[in-house]
């Protein structure tokens, strides 16, 4: 994390000014041990309240802001869970989101892609910054003609 951004937190979430961002109520599924038998259980409900904060509540505060809106497959690939099936928001969905975002730009440029069963691509891949921001600074990139199956690929 860098310093500038850890220090925009601790300015939103608890400036000795005595501002600080309201706690919003969210409902969790914890896991936790059974005292009677020493196993830990999972929940299938939630059983927990956890109390968290979210920058945009500072939105009305501020002298001026934006909104950008987006298509979340083009520019939103959080990671705020921890992995599992069904997890949404979770380092496998952003890795996959990114994947598939990369393969778009890929398949309009004309690259073959492999493809599983389901139609989700067959390969592991990533576009840099420094390569293209957007579709089309891919014009000038050095792209392959085809993807193998399984293939990593760094462009």
């Amino acid at each position: 994390e860098g310093e500038a951004l850890g220090e925009f937190r601790r300015v939103l979430f608890r400036s000795p000014q005595g501002f600080a961002l309201p706690f919003n109520r969210a409902e969790k599924k914890v896991p936790f041990i059974d005292l009677a038998t020493g196993q830990q259980v999972s929940p299938q409900h939630p059983n927990a309240i956890k109390l968290e904060t979210f920058v945009f509540d500072a939105l009305p505060m501020c002298q001026t802001s934006i909104v950008y809106e987006t298509d979340r497959e083009d520019e939103f690939a959080p990671i705020k869970n921890a992995s599992g099936d069904g997890v949404l928001d979770s380092p496998e969905t952003s890795k996959r989101l990114q994947i598939e975002r990369a393969a778009a730009w890929l398949a309009a440029k004309g690259v073959t892609l492999p493809r599983t069963d389901s139609g989700q691509t067959d390969a592991t891949l990533e576009i840099k910054a420094t390569t293209a921001l957007y579709p089309d600074d891919l014009d000038s990139a050095d792209l392959p003609a085809a993807i193998k199956p399984g293939e990593s690929l760094l462009i």
